[in-house]
């Protein structure tokens, strides 16, 4: 029950991102409220007060999120959150901030000293999941999210049981911009570079595909918006010619960067368009140009893959080419055996044991090809259907190559049903022998839009999502694989959730976790947080 002089409301009218911090606002007895951020133009946040005062709110807006904190007064307790059709006992409280309504906290006279939950906003993650969050307004994803992990255990910030005894997760500097379905890839002096993706504006609720550009730089764990040019020359902030999301993103042989392709012109909750356009990223001189030689098609949710020989393999959805650095770039289209986008892509080096012969392996994706895997030649330029077949039709899966010149295909998504699964196979190319491997551990509920890497004798496989009847839930999941006893040795929680993101190795024992899908009550948002996974045991070294 509410009584009178024990509550306090905030009315939300317009929240605009990037107002980081707001300061707290005491409401004391007769004062009739106060305006926290009186010179915000357009108005922040606005509250109204009673006429006695109990305590105070502190407010943290972060993108899309604003964290209420309650400190009652001596003498006072905090009791709960009322919102406008909801009511928590969650302290911070997090609320997303693209829906008009009252907000009201209540103040319970008791035995309190006025030191609420040492949590407060100031240490407060507003991008990790939540509880209790009234996210009207905001953008449907595609696919919905659910609460943070199956436990249904909220977390708001850094996971304080992150890592296990190989494996650690150090959380680093935030991106520049909130996003998830973006693209990344290194420098060869070790700088990250991170492109577009999908952001989420407020007002009104809507995607928005983002034209950002923002740098890693791991001497100080932080992200900058401009790089300076290797040559000297003066840096100068830089944005994509073309805004895009779900496109590929290649450290050419020269150091160069190819960003090809993608979704631009995201509206509501629809990702937009494919593209045929591509850009190429100078580090040398700090230049960022758009190619006037486009791809023949336009491709989205498509594969890249550089070749030995400096070519990059683009496939997807129904056919591949090349791109050739010079003034020629893109040689003709050339079918693929099955349609095929959001599949995966693993290049085959030495193939069958004949030194210099490559291939390029295309496994399940959307398409007519779901459960199939195909060999593309680029020497003769043709493609070869393997018999082995998945158990069922897959996209968003994860693969990886190892030493033994095998294929190690994890998770996925039913293309027919929507489920994840947590099945594993090993494939061998050259003899087209697909066998099952040991499911993933404690992943019953299946994943998919995760990353996978491989770390000497060990493959790690990093985030994601689950989705289970029309089901979805944003992973922080994580596990890691023996290949010399071929068993998972580890899994547990990485800091952040991470879905629809990207992972980069930084080095031979480490990488690079950046943004991504996080939950908020039936929708997945963008994310800004990032964080570095490496190796604390011998067991992980390459060569070990």
């Amino acid at each position: 029950m509410v009584l009178a002089g024990m509550v306090e409301s905030m009315s939300i009218r317009r929240v605009v991102p990037g107002v980081v911090l707001l300061s707290s606002c005491v409401v004391g007895a007769g004062t009739g409220g106060c305006d926290l951020s009186p010179d915000a133009e357009p108005g922040v946040v606005e509250w109204t007060g009673g006429t006695e005062g109990q305590g105070e709110v502190e407010v943290t807006l972060n993108g899309v999120i604003a964290t209420l904190f309650a400190r009652p007064e001596g003498g006072w307790l905090f009791d709960h959150w009322v919102g406008p059709d909801y009511e928590s006992t969650e302290n911070p409280h997090n609320v997303g901030t693209g829906r008009v309504g009252q907000y009201t906290v209540v103040f319970v006279p008791g035995d309190g000293d006025g030191d609420a939950d040492s949590n407060g906003p100031a240490d407060a993650d507003t991008n990790g999941p939540t509880d209790d969050v009234d996210t009207s307004g905001l953008p449907d994803d595609a696919d919905t999210a659910g609460v943070a992990e199956e436990s249904g255990e909220p977390a708001s910030g850094a996971n304080d049981d992150a890592g296990g005894e190989l494996a650690r997760f150090d959380p680093v500097g935030r991106d520049i911009a909130a996003r998830f379905f973006h693209a990344a890839s290194r420098f060869d002096n070790g700088v990250v570079m991170v492109t577009g993706g999908l952001g989420a504006e407020i007002s009104p609720p809507s995607l928005v595909t983002l034209d950002t550009v923002s740098f890693y730089d791991p001497s100080t764990r932080s992200f900058m918006e401009i790089f300076p040019p290797i040559n000297g020359d003066a840096p100068e902030l830089r944005a994509l010619h073309t805004p895009r999301s779900h496109h590929t993103q290649t450290t050419l042989v020269d150091g160069k960067v190819l960003i090809a392709g993608g979704n631009t012109g995201a509206s509501g909750t629809e990702v937009g368009t494919p593209v045929f356009t591509v850009e190429v990223y100078n580090p040398q001189n700090g230049r960022l140009r758009e190619l006037v030689r486009e791809m023949t098609v336009p491709r989205a949710m498509h594969t890249a893959t550089l070749m030995s020989d400096g070519r990059v393999l683009v496939a997807g959805p129904e056919t591949w080419q090349f791109f050739i650095p010079g003034e020629e770039p893109w040689t003709t289209d050339l079918p693929l055996a099955h349609s095929r986008s959001a599949h995966t892509a693993i290049h085959l080096l030495d193939f069958g044991g004949v030194e210099g012969a490559e291939r390029v392996l295309l496994i399940g994706g959307v398409g007519s090809g779901a459960d199939t895997m195909e060999l593309l030649d680029p020497e003769t330029e043709t493609t070869e259907l393997l018999e082995a077949r998945l158990d069922v039709g897959l996209n968003d899966l994860g693969a990886v190559l190892l030493p033994d010149g095998r294929v190690f295909i994890i998770g996925g998504q039913e293309v027919s049903t929507g489920d994840t699964v947590d099945a594993t196979y090993l494939l061998d190319p050259v003899a087209d022998e697909l066998t099952p491997g040991e499911p993933l551990p404690n992943r019953s509920g299946g994943i998919s839009d995760h990353e996978v890497v491989r770390l000497g004798n060990h493959v790690i496989v990093f985030g994601g999502e689950q989705e289970q009847d029309d089901q979805d839930t944003e992973l922080d999941y994580y596990a890691v694989y023996n290949l010399i006893g071929h068993e998972w040795v580890e899994d547990g929680r990485m800091s952040y959730v991470h879905d629809d993101f990207v992972a980069v190795l930084l080095d031979e024992e480490s990488a690079l976790l950046v943004g991504g899908g996080v939950p908020f009550l039936g929708q997945e948002i963008p994310s800004d947080s990032a964080e570095v996974f490496s190796v604390i045991g011998p067991e992980l070294v390459p060569g070990s």
